[in-house]
């Protein structure tokens, strides 16, 4: 740090002894130096002044700290209170700003500013990669002499349950775990029809996660069709009941955003004039807001059920389309959830046998499922549409995403430098491998362990020998395939048994392959990538074998 020169360095008694030792060189008539002497207090009147002088010059006055304050914040910063206590306050938030990363230099700088810094709507960037002298969105490998291009992995939606307590990212290796996606073009789940059950107060309470809450109104839960009710998610983050014609705002200042888990909830209060109702919402188990609805609660048949995420038509009066993103864990109560309630809520599902509690999907059913458990005993099911998703794997990187992100770095690059915002490019890395097993080995249990195993190492959020996600452009390379095969439990080693004895063997019988593309592979069976790309498992094969009769045989399968 530079250390500032102190220019009030002379004293009142440094100067007169220096001035009293030039009288004789200068003045040698002048003999008389006592005070008393009128040379002698002028020579002191002029010390004190110079003194003064020198002081001031190692002061600088409030005004010009105000100065050099709006000189550093923009013709634009005019703060009203200018007092000492204030001033502090403005000096200390400026040198903050002003250590905060802001403009792009180096690839390091581009990345920072895209983990760290960038504050817009949607999912939030797990990883970012950035390389100089190339246009990837043209070439992984020609040279592009002042381009710079940033590979962005958006995070993974994680499991709804995860969010409960936890802060920060999800420890590496992440479970399996699958969520129920909906595209925004008419998928909607069927939770059924409750009839005489909602004669008292409902409550309705999920965990959502928009993939772009600025895309269009979007259907929550609907009942009675594309003519009857609906719950909106706004373009605001704002929550709305509809009906043909009519919409009722619930406007709170906490709203639900767009890339991260919101628990919501919304409670229709039956009032003793049924001619009207009143809708309450709570947010993260706290209460936001409270209108009245014209008209009575809601009420459902087996033929115009509640509907997840959209109304089944593909259209809704009022330019409402269906729910893009995820929802999980929606639970519908027949009477009146208190804050206390919901809170726990956040932290633990319900059990399925609570009194008043009608009905609660997890919406976690895995791929080919196509209908959705109900935890409540005796329960209908839900209905849905094959459209489930790895709830680890990271979400696409959007348009909308990009353009947001390259239109951030786009005010901090220097003028010299264009630059450019992409999506990784994901290989699906097909495998075959011999596995031979110990006596005690359950060969499914061994082949499941060892497609585990071979997804968590190349998972691109928390994979790669660091668990911080695959490096991008990193080779493949067969021998640590065959290093992580050999080393899951109950595999005796990998490969193929040559000449040796009781369970010894060579590193053959693994094979990597990308499907329709024979060219990335060197003569060493390693899979070459390129920069913006990442591997993934794609089809998986193990042949597995056991020791029988002092030989080594296939496992039945």
């Amino acid at each position: 740090m530079l250390k500032l020169p102190r220019l009030d360095d002379l004293t009142h008694a440094g100067l007169v002894e220096e001035a009293r030792a030039l009288i004789p060189m200068l003045a040698p008539e002048w003999t008389d130096h006592n005070p008393s002497d009128p040379g002698i207090t002028l020579l002191e009147m002029f010390a004190w002044l110079t003194e003064l002088t020198v002081y001031r010059l190692d002061q600088v006055p409030e005004r010009s700290y105000w100065t050099f304050l709006k000189l550093l914040n923009g013709p634009d910063w005019n703060p009203e209170d200018t007092s000492t206590q204030a001033l502090e306050v403005a000096i200390r938030d400026t040198v903050r700003e002003l250590r905060e990363r802001y403009r792009a230099v180096t690839p390091e700088d581009f990345e920072r500013l895209v983990l760290e810094d960038r504050r817009g709507a949607g999912p939030r960037v797990r990883r970012a990669h950035c390389v100089a002298e190339l246009n990837l969105l043209e070439s992984p490998t020609r040279a592009a002499p002042g381009h710079v291009s940033v590979v962005v992995v958006p995070d993974a939606p994680w499991p709804a349950r995860w969010a409960r307590g936890r802060a920060g990212p999800v420890p590496a290796p992440p479970e399996p775990a699958v969520l129920l996606a909906f595209d925004g073009q008419g998928s909607f789940v069927d939770l059924g029809g409750y009839g005489e059950a909602l004669e008292g107060n409902l409550t309705f309470s999920a965990w959502l996660y928009p993939l772009d809450v600025g895309r269009g109104r979007q259907v929550l839960l609907s009942w009675g069709g594309p003519e009857g009710s609906a719950l909106v998610l706004e373009t605001d983050g704002s929550l709305s009941y509809s009906v043909p014609g009519t919409r009722v705002p619930l406007p709170a200042k906490d709203t639900v955003r767009a890339g991260v888990w919101n628990h919501a909830a919304v409670t229709w209060l039956r009032k003793a004039d049924a001619s009207h109702s009143h809708l309450r919402l709570h947010l993260g188990g706290r209460f936001v807001a409270e209108v009245a609805v014209p008209g009575a609660l809601p009420e459902s048949t087996a033929a115009r059920p509640f509907r997840l995420g959209g109304t089944g038509s593909a259209e809704r009066a009022g330019d409402v389309r269906s729910f893009s993103g995820f929802i999980s864990d929606v639970c519908l109560w027949h009477a009146e959830r208190t804050a206390g309630q919901l809170a726990d809520e956040l932290k633990r599902p319900p059990r399925g046998d609570e009194e008043t509690l009608l009905a609660c999907f997890p919406c976690d059913d895995g791929p080919g499922a196509t209908s959705v458990r109900n935890l409540k005993q005796g329960g209908v099911l839900g209905k849905c549409q094959d459209t489930w998703r790895d709830a680890t794997l990271p979400l696409d990187a959007s348009s909308t995403l990009l353009r947001d992100l390259h239109a951030f770095l786009d005010q901090r690059r220097l003028l010299t430098t264009k630059h450019h915002v992409l999506g990784p490019v994901f290989v699906r890395v097909n495998l075959k491998a011999q596995l031979y097993l110990n006596s005690d080995a359950l060969p499914q249990t061994i082949t499941a362990d060892a497609a585990r195993a071979l997804q968590r190492y190349l998972h691109p959020l928390t994979g790669g020998r660091d668990g911080k996600g695959w490096p991008f452009g990193r080779d493949l390379y067969v021998s640590e395939v065959y290093e992580l095969l050999s080393g899951v439990a109950g595999v005796a080693f990998v490969g193929t048994p040559g000449e040796c004895l009781e369970g010894g063997g060579t590193a053959h019988g693994v094979m990597l392959s990308v499907t329709g593309d024979t060219t990335r592979f060197l003569a060493d069976g390693t899979l070459r990538l390129l920069t913006p790309e990442l591997p993934l498992p794609g089809l998986l094969t193990f042949e597995t074998f056991d020791f029988v009769g002092g030989q080594w045989r296939p496992t039945s399968p």
